[in-house]
Formats: C-alpha cells, sequence, structure tokens
C-alpha cells in the first residue's frame, strides 16, 4: 500500500511557496474584474474589430501581429466573446506582477512596501481599463514586465542564474513573446541581447549566445514556414510604409517637394491638397486612413514612394527633425501639448462602432458610471501629464533605477532600466501617433520601481 503523501514533503512544500508567491495576483484579479464586468465584455478600438473580424474568419494578417491574432483565436476556441480574451489578460498580468512582487521581496523589500506597490498597482484606473482593453499592446506588456523580472533576477545573482536551465528557458520565452506580441519587439530584443552579452560576457557566455540562437532560430521558424503554413498574410506594403508617406506629408506641408514627377506620382495616392490638409504631425490616421487614399496603388507601386521619401529627407533633413520632434513628444515631453491636435490616445471607454453587433453592455451600471467620470477626469489637460503622458513615468524609472544603483554600489543595476529605455528608443524612430498604449511597459514598470530605491544590501541570491 502507497504511504500517504507527507504535508512537509518537498514537492508539496514546493508547491505552497508557489501558490504563496502568487498572494500578490489574487488583489488584481478581483479589482480588475469590477473593471471587466463594469464594461462588459471588454474595451474595443478598430484596431481590436479589425482582429476580432480575422479571428471569426479564421483568415489572419501579419498588419497586426499575427501571432496575437492567433492567440486570440486559440483563447476563443473555449469562450467565442472579448471577454475570454480580457479575462485571460487580467490572469497574465496579475500573475507576472505577482513574480515582479515575490522578486523584489528577494531583493530585501519589506512587506509593508511591496503591500503597498500591489495598492497601487492594483487601483490603478490606468491598469483597470488597459487591461481589459483588447490590444496586442497588454500581452506585450506582460511579457516586457516578465523581461523586467529577469533582469532583475540576473542582476541579484550577478548573472549566475542564467546559468540554469530555467534562467535560459525563461529569458528565451520572455525575448520570444516580445518578439511576437508587437512588430516594434523585434529590434527591441536584437539590442537587448547585444547589451546583456557585453555586459555579462565574463559570467555567462555561452548560455547568452545559446539563447539568442534558440530565439532567432524559432522567430524564423514561426514567422516563416508557420505563418505560411497556416496561411497568414504578409504586412502590406502600405502598412509597413506608414512612417514613410507621414513623413512625405511633412514634406508636401512645408512645399519642399517640387518636383513635377513626383507631386504627380503623390497624387496618385491622394490629392496633393489631401496631403497638406489631412497632416497632422502628432497622428498619421487621417492622413493614410480617409477614403482618398488609394492603398491598393501603393501595393503595386512601392519603390517610387520609397524613392521620393530617401531624397526628401537627404535634402529638407530640418524638416525631418521637426516633424520628428512633434511626433516623438510623448515620449519625452511631461507636459501636454496646447494644441488639440496633439493630445494623447489613451483606451477606449467602450467597444467602437461594428458590423458584429458588438457593444458594451454593463453588468455593473452604477460603477460603470463611476469610472467612466473617473476616467474622463483624468484626461483634462492639468492631471493628464500625471495620469497618462508616458515620460512622467519614463523620468520616475530612471531616477529610481538611478537612486537604486547609488545605494547598491553596483553600476550593473542600470540594466534593470534596460526594457523600457530600448522601448522608448525604438519608438523615437517608428512612433507615428501620440498613444498612450505604446509605452504601456514604461509605466507599469515605473509603478514598481520606487521599491528599488529602500533595496537593502546585499540583497538575496538564492
Amino acid at each position: 500500500m502507497r504511504p500517504p503523501v507527507q504535508i512537509s514533503s518537498p514537492v508539496f512544500l514546493k508547491f505552497a511557496k508557489e501558490l504563496y508567491c502568487l498572494r500578490y495576483a489574487l488583489p488584481c484579479i478581483v479589482i480588475w474584474t469590477v473593471y471587466l464586468v463594469a464594461f462588459w465584455p471588454g474595451l474595443m478600438s478598430p484596431d481590436s474589430i479589425a482582429q476580432w473580424d480575422q479571428v471569426l474568419q479564421t483568415s489572419f494578417s501579419n498588419n497586426y501581429p499575427a501571432f496575437h491574432t492567433l492567440t486570440n483565436w486559440l483563447i476563443t476556441r473555449i469562450w467565442l466573446s472579448p471577454a475570454a480574451i480580457a479575462t485571460t489578460q487580467i490572469i497574465c498580468l496579475s500573475y507576472v506582477f505577482s513574480l515582479t512582487i515575490h522578486e523584489l521581496g528577494l531583493w530585501g523589500i519589506g512587506t509593508r512596501l511591496r503591500a503597498l506597490i500591489t495598492a497601487v498597482f492594483c487601483l490603478s484606473p490606468v491598469n483597470g481599463m488597459m487591461v481589459i482593453s483588447l490590444w496586442k499592446d497588454v500581452p506585450y506588456t506582460c511579457a516586457m514586465l516578465g523581461l523586467f523580472i529577469i533582469v532583475l533576477r540576473i542582476v541579484r545573482t550577478e548573472g549566475r542564474w542564467l546559468r540554469t536551465a530555467p534562467g535560459m528557458v525563461t529569458l528565451w520565452l520572455a525575448l520570444l513573446l516580445v518578439s511576437l506580441f508587437r512588430h516594434n519587439g523585434l529590434p527591441l530584443v536584437g539590442v537587448f541581447l547585444v547589451i546583456t552579452l557585453l555586459v555579462w560576457r565574463s559570467v555567462c557566455f555561452k548560455q547568452l549566445i545559446r539563447v539568442s540562437v534558440n530565439w532567432m532560430l524559432v522567430f524564423i521558424i514561426i514567422t516563416g514556414p508557420v505563418y505560411r503554413l497556416i496561411g497568414v498574410a504578409p504586412m502590406a506594403k502600405f502598412f509597413a510604409r506608414q512612417n514613410v508617406m507621414h513623413q512625405i506629408g511633412a514634406m508636401i506641408s512645408h512645399g519642399v517637394i517640387g518636383s513635377r514627377s513626383d507631386l504627380n506620382y503623390l497624387a496618385l495616392i491622394e490629392p496633393i491638397e489631401d496631403w497638406t490638409k489631412y497632416y497632422n504631425c502628432y497622428s498619421l490616421n487621417v492622413l493614410i486612413y480617409n477614403e482618398h487614399v488609394q492603398h491598393q496603388f501603393i501595393e503595386s507601386h512601392p519603390d517610387q514612394l520609397v524613392d521620393i521619401w530617401k531624397r526628401s529627407i537627404l535634402r529638407h533633413p530640418d524638416v525631418l527633425l521637426e516633424h520628428q520632434k512633434c511626433v516623438t513628444s510623448m515620449l519625452w515631453q511631461i507636459s501636454e501639448p496646447v494644441s488639440k491636435d496633439g493630445r494623447l490616445y489613451t483606451t477606449e471607454l467602450k467597444i467602437v462602432e461594428n458590423d458584429f453587433n458588438l457593444q458594451t453592455q454593463s453588468l455593473w451600471p452604477r460603477v460603470h458610471d463611476i469610472i467612466y467620470d473617473v476616467v474622463n477626469l483624468s484626461h483634462r489637460p492639468n492631471l493628464i501629464w500625471f495620469v497618462w503622458r508616458p515620460a512622467f513615468y519614463l523620468y520616475g524609472l530612471l531616477l529610481c533605477v538611478g537612486l537604486a544603483a547609488i545605494r547598491t554600489k553596483n553600476i550593473k543595476v542600470l540594466q534593470v532600466a534596460l526594457p523600457a529605455v530600448l522601448n522608448s528608443i525604438v519608438w523615437l524612430a517608428v512612433i507615428t501617433t501620440q498613444d498612450f498604449r505604446f509605452q504601456y511597459p514604461v509605466y507599469v514598470m515605473a509603478l514598481i520601481a520606487p521599491a528599488l530605491i529602500f533595496v537593502r544590501q546585499p540583497p538575496s541570491q538564492t
């Protein structure tokens, strides 16, 4: 007869310890479920609706990261509702956040401070609204927060954790998800690996090379043969050239494109007067998503568009610089621009109009109205810089990590800010619209970073 399992057995104790580590997820799950019930079955923008259409049609395009759309398709095999996706996002972000708080405990951060960070994180209306929004930015943020934890553990263990199989697999998985959930994740991961190799080459060079090679191989396999096998349509040429069109719009608006042949070509995309009329340095949406734009023409004649763009930016770098200063202001400017055209996109407060009969049907109308009023209040110019402007949180994160490096007398602690910094740098090059969700990973890291100011020396290396 098999002896009964002893309560003190190592397996039971390990399982109990893992459950105890996840206790910080519970308040997040409870509070964010209230948001979901209030805004049932979740929040959806035009992008969300476009991906929902792909899920229903089982026809995928890489305009929006196909991996994310496929993830949504897989989730909805269990329950065909936007709420299924929102619920999954709530669980995932709560889980990764709980692991982060557990890691902070190993850094010597006290229980009260970790409880305070948990309260702020769970009660933040930004997190409450974002986590129920059906955007690729939410799973991407989960992956980025996972990368944040990994860097914390690498620094705490002086790189030795990466010598272990769990360390290598965890890093590989985080890098793969970051690079697949958003198109801008690929260059971020590449630069992250190079810097990590340089910093920790004397400790775990071979392990990092192995992780890098395996990440690259699996990424290529998924986005190549696997996507072709399931019929994922490649990214449309006009979609891939959004930045190019936005910057050409700046050139036309400033009147610096004088070639008749160039103007004739651009007029075939949309009338020249519309290039000027619809150009807005803060957002490209109206410029390239209006009824006059001939997307199919761009698909069949993309090379000349790029050629005009190259010649224009080389001849008029001052126009390009002015444009980039404007479109990237969300990343570095704390205050809200005076012009209403520069107002920040935050979250949808409903499901936008669509052809699928999806609409917000609150299961708790009274709470819906309270949250709705609070979020609207946060959009006021005197409050939005503090609640939604990501530059404030980026600077706060850098300050906290810098103080932690000074406190611990360890310059390698600065690497903790690397995921947030790289996310911001990549957006400096590719951002096209003032949209908070692009920097949502920075926001969640910044809410946690103040705990690092109080790190004890030396942190636990277990």
